[in-house]
């Protein structure tokens, strides 16, 4: 052994920065989080006033929840891929691991049966995923040193926001359909 470090990949430090959700001192991960309890079937049924409502929210909760973790690992694509040198994103576990959700999110849309006045729901449900799908092959194709590299990232960021507020318009709590709570997050901390 010639004790010598083995090298680590080029970003590697940052991406662990990147982890890290609260520095060292904080104080919120120390408490439990809060215990959720969603509704079931029958609870989703009479809220939203049909057994098929009751069905599709049921479904739809899954792919809702899918969605929202697509989107918040995108997010995180996109900030390695801007402040790491990589020139290829394409073979990340990450970005595959991204795809093979995007495939199955499609999937569950594509079973997913709306009754009459949920279909608006069920077709934005499909508007954020085809942005996610478009995100991850935005992400695959762009280089950091290609022309036009920054205006190409900003069409993704937008895009990411664009994929973010059009699953938030999915959001009911009724169903069981939340966005991300941040209350147990570092930037929610005071002084933080």
């Amino acid at each position: 052994m010639s004790g010598h470090p083995i090298p680590r990949p080029q970003g590697a430090a940052l991406f662990e920065r990147l982890a890290v959700l609260h520095r060292p001192d904080c104080t919120a991960p120390m408490q439990p989080p809060p215990t959720e309890i969603l509704p079931d079937e029958g609870e989703i049924a009479r809220a939203l006033a049909s057994d098929a409502a009751g069905r599709y929210g049921v479904a739809a909760r899954a792919v809702f929840n899918d969605l929202r973790r697509l989107v918040g690992q995108l997010a995180g694509l996109l900030i390695l891929a801007r402040l790491t040198s990589r020139p290829d994103h394409a073979g990340l576990p990450e970005v595959k691991a991204c795809r093979e959700r995007e495939a199955e999110i499609a999937a569950q849309i594509a079973a997913l049966a709306a009754p009459g006045p949920l279909a608006p729901h069920r077709d934005r449900l499909s508007a954020s995923a085809g942005l996610c799908r478009a995100i991850l092959d935005g992400l695959v194709a762009w280089r950091a040193d290609a022309p036009g590299a920054d205006a190409t990232f900003d069409a993704l960021n937008a895009q990411i926001r664009r994929a973010y507020a059009v699953l938030e318009t999915c959001a009911e709590t009724r169903a069981g359909l939340q966005m991300i709570d941040f209350s147990h997050a570092c930037c929610a901390c005071g002084g933080h």
